[in-house]
């Protein structure tokens, strides 16, 4: 219980909960909205469901490559800041699909999950980092209390995440417009868990000074 309030206490570990929480349960809503995507706005088979999380996965593992340079040349806050504005962009940009912008409809909806892959791997690859960090930098050696909180509120918030993803898909079964929704929904997360962390940075480093 003493770890556990030692990290509820931590300004800096909670803005990292909020920015990765959002990242996270945009994560989860597109896995989710992936087989409505393909049935309601590409007018496809589930099987091809896999035709978009393959480039997904595929851009994501690319990523891991080049992680560790870029945290090195910019550092680890803002190559995270970067990745989840990114995946966020990426994700709104899913609600359009549907249109043969780039090819088919198919191969366009596959681009533009392959574009979301990168903002992915930054979040997936930096999050356990950025955990370490945080709990590094607390005077008490309660690492595992961290790491524990985390698990627990990025869970809980992948359960709401799940639910939400539900509630529209019943919305859908009359309209698309529920179903487009689903990726401006993952997006907005992800850049208003990115405003969180700004704001309450801000909020932190005013009251250093003071």
């Amino acid at each position: 219980f003493r770890g556990v309030g030692v990290v509820l206490r931590d300004r800096r570990f909670l803005k990292t909960i909020l920015l990765f929480a959002g990242a996270q349960m945009s994560l989860t809503i597109m896995t989710a909205a992936a087989p409505y995507i393909v049935e309601r706005l590409l007018h496809g088979k589930l099987s091809q469901v896999a035709l978009l999380l393959g480039p997904f996965l595929v851009s994501s593992l690319v990523t891991l490559i080049f992680l560790p340079k870029w945290v090195r040349r910019h550092g680890i806050e803002k190559v995270t800041l970067i990745g989840a504005t990114a995946l966020g962009i990426a994700y709104g940009g899913a609600a359009l699909l549907g249109g043969s912008w780039l090819g088919s409809p198919l191969v366009t909806a596959m681009i533009v999950f392959a574009l979301a892959g990168p903002g992915a791997g930054v979040m997936v690859g930096l999050q356990g980092e950025s955990i370490a960090r945080a709990a590094a930098q607390s005077e008490e050696r309660v690492t595992g209390s961290y790491f524990g909180v985390f698990n627990m509120v990025i869970q809980a918030l992948n359960g709401v995440a799940v639910a939400l993803t539900g509630w529209m898909a019943e919305l859908g079964r009359d309209s698309v417009a529920p179903i487009r929704a689903m990726p401006v929904l993952a997006g907005v997360l992800c850049v208003l868990g990115v405003a969180v962390f700004v704001v309450l940075g801000r909020g932190s480093q005013s009251a250093a000074a003071g």
